[in-house]
């Protein structure tokens, strides 16, 4: 397993609350990872969280939870796919934007 820690400047205090609930979208969503919509009726990842003195929340479908941790014990909300390319060195695909 690989930390997704790409930018070794990276300097956040770690999250002081964390929150996570993997509910049923009642409405559509968008993972924050992929960036592909996460449908009505599927279910997800959703954390609330306190970091550097600001609430986050974070939407990750069920297919890049699981990537996730299969394939990491740490990582950057929405860098996910970007330290799987870091990582792996291996891109089968166009790595999605977070925006």
């Amino acid at each position: 397993m690989f930390d997704s820690c790409i930018d070794d400047s990276y300097d956040a205090e770690p999250i002081a609350v964390r929150e996570e609930k993997f509910p049923v979208a009642r409405k559509q969503h968008t993972c924050m990872e992929c960036g592909e919509p996460i449908p009505a009726g599927a279910r997800y990842e959703y954390v609330k969280g306190l970091c550097d003195g600001s609430w986050f929340t974070h939407k990750t479908c069920w297919s890049c939870k699981v990537m996730r941790d299969s394939l990491f014990h740490s990582w950057t909300y929405g860098q996910v796919w970007q330290a799987f390319k870091y990582a792996y060195d291996f891109t089968p695909f166009e790595v999605p934007s977070s925006e």
